[in-house]
């Protein structure tokens, strides 16, 4: 599951993380440990294949930057994608209000700055 539905974001947070290789950072950053867990809540079927509908992983790479994701086949709320980057006093968020379509989102203890456009699909 983390393979077929994650692949996407886990790319996308290495490149966050400064972890994907690139010609400044030849080899990335190494992964140093990774936990995860899967869970078959709606489909039980996929047990069988040992497989899951949803999964939560913890990755931690050299360095000490943490990935952490959540994915889910069954998500009754529908395909809500968003990702938060947590710095020493502010996180960025991509995608993470309903009302901003695929903004980015500053925040710190006190605000959210935001780049507010109207949604294509309400």
């Amino acid at each position: 599951m983390i393979v077929d539905c994650g692949i996407h974001d886990i790319d996308m947070a290495r490149w966050l993380l400064g972890a994907a290789s690139s010609p400044s950072n030849p080899g990335g950053s190494r992964v140093k440990r990774v936990w995860a867990t899967g869970l078959t809540v709606r489909h039980p079927e996929l047990a069988d294949v040992q497989d899951a509908d949803n999964a939560v992983c913890v990755v931690e790479f050299e360095g000490g930057k943490v990935l952490d994701f959540h994915l889910s086949r069954t998500g009754l709320h529908g395909h809500d994608c968003f990702t938060e980057v947590f710095g020493t006093e502010r996180k960025l968020i991509v995608n993470g209000v309903s009302d901003i379509w695929k903004t980015p989102a500053l925040s710190n203890a006190t605000r959210l700055t935001a780049n507010r456009q109207p949604a294509s699909n309400p």
